[in-house]
């Protein structure tokens, strides 16, 4: 507040009462009826009192020069103004009139937000797994795909808010999220050491995991009856965790679900952990879908 010595005035505004003329000060406003109430009861202040200018800025639109609301010496509202000298018992027509010209004035410059919002165009910086189909996957030429890839560009279109996507395997997706990259990762199940670091919405869609066995293999129903067997996982996810709970002491990490398929097309792995619908794709595409048998969920986000 920058305040020049000058004869005190009443300003309309109850927080404020009292200021020396020529005060500058800035009001924050929530609504649009909120900005009015408060300048209504300025300009009404000021009109009593004899002023017939007054200067407003807006620094959210940069309005130059700022503008500037003067009552002219043949106006429709100092002629009512005057008319309305010495009534009481009754709000003065002026102050009517007044409401409706610092509307049109919000309602102006409420137009120029919108407008200042369309010429500055925002970008949000996604990431994702790179190989969690059905939800983002690349295609055998390279090109990512998938479900999450439709969604963020029909919400592209939606919003005009330009959306860049990154994929990578996830262990890398999150260390870049932690260190600031991006804006969004998608596709993540909440934990409560990644709360400690990551705001989350409203899952989306339910996920369950199961535990994948070579067919070969009997036994197998739950986490205690992974004894003894090495787990193959993909590094960075949320099972490691449930894992260790739950007695499983080997874990093989890998790069991504398409690396667990893979050795297990190979036979360098027995079992392993993966997302269903992501295993249940990746298992069909490698053609060793009946080579395999899982058990009933174990987990479930």
């Amino acid at each position: 507040m920058n305040s020049m010595p000058a004869k005190l005035r009443q300003t309309g505004i109850e927080a404020l009462g009292e200021m020396p003329s020529g005060t500058y000060f800035c009001h924050f406003s929530e609504t649009k009826p909120d900005l009015l109430d408060v300048l209504v009861a300025h300009f009404q202040t000021g009109l009593g009192s004899g002023i017939l200018a007054s200067v407003l800025a807006s620094a959210a639109v940069h309005i130059t020069p700022p503008v500037m609301v003067v009552v002219e010496e043949d106006s429709p509202m100092r002629e009512a103004r005057r008319s309305d000298a010495g009534r009481t018992g009754s709000l003065p027509c002026w102050t009517a009139a007044l409401r409706l010209a610092l509307l049109m004035l919000a309602l102006d410059l409420s137009s120029a937000v919108a407008q200042t919002a369309v010429k500055t165009a925002r970008t949000i910086r996604v990431v994702m797994d790179n190989s969690y189909a059905p939800y983002s996957f690349q295609s055998d030429e390279g090109k990512l795909q998938g479900i999450l890839i439709d969604q963020w560009q029909a919400w592209e279109k939606k919003t005009g808010i330009k959306v860049e996507i990154h994929a990578m395997d996830w262990v890398e997706a999150l260390r870049r999220m932690r260190a600031g990259e991006f804006d969004v990762i998608d596709s993540i199940v909440e934990t409560a050491e990644r709360r400690d670091y990551f705001d989350f919405t409203p899952a989306y869609t339910p996920v369950e995991a199961s535990i994948f066995f070579r067919k070969d293999i009997s036994g197998i129903t739950d986490l205690a009856s992974l004894k003894g067997f090495p787990v193959g996982i993909k590094a960075g996810d949320q099972h490691a965790d449930q894992l260790k709970v739950g007695g499983v002491a080997t874990m093989i990490l890998f790069q991504n679900s398409h690396a667990i398929i893979d050795a297990a097309k190979q036979r360098k792995i027995k079992v392993f952990v993966v997302d269903n619908p992501s295993a249940l794709y990746l298992l069909n595409k490698a053609g060793i879908e009946g080579e395999f048998r899982h058990s009933a969920p174990r987990f479930r986000y």
